[in-house]
């Protein structure tokens, strides 16, 4: 009987359900069968007749209802515990489904052009928030102090968009390839707040480092409504990748500031070929390093390694050159082994050998 029994409950649900739509049937033809019964003359014995066929026909109609289907077997145990369950964690766990697909898609918002998308949990574990570009770019980090936003400036037009920022709040920004860069601020309801804490209101040149660096920024919004901003970044001038152009023989002159370990950069196009010949003089222990842009053959020379000093007394380093050959000079003060990097005024001028 257990062996049957067991033969049962492994049959299909849908089985089941039809076994149970059947014996449901058939009790309630015997119920009714034994009521119509009931109700018939009997060979005159009408109250006997219908008491004993009502009573045959309702015991037989429970005993079937009960051991058929069984109240142990069946009845409950299938279709009462079992079957209800499962249909019930079915139904459940669709409408849970649904629920979080709605909740993913409303957490679903558009910021500033980016999409800001909340990914359902893994494991229990709360996701950090998806930013992506309407070209479908992510952005990397959730825009807090500890999981900034990361991102690069557009190559071409040195500039990024940033989500919307809520009135009066911030949200912070790692960003690459703007060390020692000017980081423009033309709206004003931004405000920039620099790794070191200070704030910035108005246009600022960015801390110095490496291309490679990421510099944190506190990105602000002083208006009355959410917005998003337009960063722009300039290659200062002065710097490596936007030096000043110079032509003619000079002399020039440049002022460094105390504490400036960045110096100044110049670009230079030779007029003719040979050994073109700087002099350089400083008010302040200084420096100056030249050294051409072809990239197959690189030239250096350095004050203080390859200076000489002519007839009269002026130091002086030669350089050789090709007409029309673009060379870079890099002016600053050296700073001491005690102390820190003086203010210098530095002069220099050119002259062909």
């Amino acid at each position: 009987m257990e062996n049957f029994i067991e033969k049962l409950k492994g049959l299909d649900k849908k089985v089941w359900i039809g076994i149970g739509i059947g014996a449901a049937v058939v009790i309630i033809l015997i119920v009714a069968l034994a009521i119509g019964s009931g109700d018939k003359p009997n060979g005159g014995n009408t109250q006997g007749g219908s008491q004993s066929e009502s009573q045959t026909g309702t015991q037989a109609g429970t005993q079937a209802g009960t051991e058929g289907l069984g109240t142990e077997n069946l009845g409950t145990e299938v279709f009462g515990t079992e079957m209800g369950t499962e249909i019930e964690t079915e139904i459940g766990t669709e409408t849970e489904m649904t629920e979080s697909e709605s909740q993913s898609e409303s957490e679903s918002q558009s910021q500033g052009g980016n999409t800001v998308t909340q990914p359902e949990d893994v494991g229990g574990v709360e996701q950090s928030p998806v930013t992506t570009t309407p070209s479908g770019e992510e952005i990397l980090g959730a825009g807090s102090k500890d999981q900034p936003y990361e991102d690069i400036p557009d190559p071409s037009t040195m500039t990024l968009t940033t989500v919307s920022v809520p009135a009066g709040q911030t949200v912070y920004y790692s960003i690459q390839r703007t060390a020692g860069k000017w980081f423009e601020i033309s709206d004003s309801d931004l405000y920039v707040i620099d790794s070191s804490g200070k704030r910035h209101d108005s246009s600022f040149q960015v801390e110095s480092g490496l291309a490679s660096d990421y510099i944190l920024f506190q990105i602000g919004n002083k208006g009355g409504s959410a917005k998003s901003f337009t960063l722009k970044f300039y290659d200062i001038k002065g710097s490596w990748e936007n030096p000043e152009v110079i032509s003619g023989n000079g002399p020039f002159t440049k002022h460094l500031n105390a504490g400036d370990e960045v110096g100044y950069y110049y670009s230079y196009k030779a007029t003719q070929a040979g050994t073109l010949r700087i002099y350089m003089t400083a008010t302040a222990n200084s420096e100056m390093n030249i050294q051409n842009t072809d990239p197959n053959v690189t030239i250096a020379r350095k004050f203080g390694e390859d200076v000489q000093t002519d007839e009269n007394g002026r130091k002086y380093v030669d350089f050789p050159v090709k007409a029309g050959e673009e060379i870079r000079i890099h002016v600053q003060a050296i700073k001491p082994t005690r102390g820190s990097i003086p203010a210098t005024d530095i002069t220099f001028e050119f002259a062909y050998k």
